[in-house]
């Protein structure tokens, strides 16, 4: 896909060849046959690249020195089955269960408990982890997100918004939470500022749990994360009480360059080049290692084969990407070596 393209439509005429770079983020209208060629190239290497990259879709993720890491994928949409089969990845790192509330209604519990359990049995005992509502932002939901908000990536979103509408969120939990007896379900937080807000859903997820058993209902209590997606979290990191962490790469380049992911104006200042970032992830992993806690990453740098050398040095063994993704993470990470001692 490519975005914030400055271009006038009319100047493209009917049946003009153009290519669409979608690596650098250009569009070149009538190309030379220089130019031509060249990415006649670069496409017939691109076909080669993902044909070798096929074959290794059924291999595990092991560097060159025998390290294994982790490649599980992102799962947007709960309505149809995942386009790769379970047997080629190690999970579901990220459920964005949000687009369950994007149809005009708010599902109750037991629409919500089908369509986690479906994702569950589809995993085969792999672990699937749901990151709850995270609503607000660019996701505003009707009955939900509130309207007119001055700034809503700022606003009341994740965390903030399901515990501001409890009745809501304690729904979710508690299709969550029946749904973690078909499987290994692990529970992700979005937008944690500060612990008081873990605190608060530890609570509430063990008043369901007690809720339901008194009612003859099986539930399970799942493990229990939380998105680094928030600078001020991602340097505090040791303050929260969480089972897990996942960064997540997008929002955390967004706070922490104070630049807008989805404005084309300042697009240029939206990358992960920036080192604080990379001191970040680093402080991030190192104290997960401490602890004995999982370190995962989400977002587009996840995914970007480019960046897989840079996350692994960064102490990175777990990546949640998209399906389209896995050949090429997992290929960056077999050919190389983690040089641990």
């Amino acid at each position: 896909m490519l975005t914030g393209a400055n271009l006038d439509i009319n100047q493209i005429n009917s049946n003009v060849p153009v290519i669409l770079d979608c690596i650098k983020g250009d569009l070149i209208i009538e190309p030379d046959k220089e130019t031509e060629t060249y990415y006649d190239k670069i496409i017939s290497d691109y076909k080669e690249r993902k044909f070798y990259e096929s074959d290794l879709l059924q291999e595990p993720a092991i560097s060159e020195d025998g390290i294994q890491v982790k490649v599980q994928i992102n799962v947007d949409n709960l309505f149809d089955k995942p386009d790769l089969p379970s047997e080629n990845c190690d999970g579901v790192g990220l459920t964005r269960t949000e687009y369950l509330f994007t149809r005009g209604y708010l599902p109750d519990e037991d629409e919500q408990y089908e369509f986690y359990s479906n994702l569950i049995i589809w995993a085969k005992g792999k672990p699937v982890t749901f990151r709850t509502i995270d609503a607000g932002g660019d996701k505003p939901i009707p009955q939900l997100t509130p309207e007119n908000e001055m700034n809503p990536y700022l606003g009341l979103r994740g965390i903030r918004l399901s515990l501001s509408e409890i009745r809501v969120f304690r729904t979710q939990l508690r299709a969550l939470l029946r749904a973690s007896c078909l499987g290994k379900v692990k529970l992700i937080i979005p937008m944690v500022t500060e612990n008081s807000e873990i605190l608060s859903v530890r609570k509430l997820v063990k008043q369901e749990i007690s809720d339901l058993r008194n009612k003859g209902v099986m539930a399970e209590m799942p493990e229990l994360g939380m998105m680094v997606e928030v600078p001020v979290a991602a340097l505090q990191i040791e303050d929260f009480d969480v089972d897990f962490y996942t960064i997540g790469s997008n929002d955390l380049i967004q706070y922490l360059a104070s630049v807008s992911r989805n404005n084309p104006s300042v697009s240029g200042l939206y990358h992960a080049d920036y080192p604080a970032l990379w001191k970040l992830i680093a402080s991030v992993t190192a104290h997960g290692k401490a602890k004995r806690r999982e370190v995962s990453i989400c977002g587009n740098i996840a995914g970007d084969s480019k960046y897989t050398q840079k996350l692994l040095a960064a102490g990175i063994r777990s990546f949640s990407v998209s399906t389209s993704s896995v050949y090429a993470v997992k290929a960056e990470i077999r050919s190389t070596s983690l040089n641990l001692k």
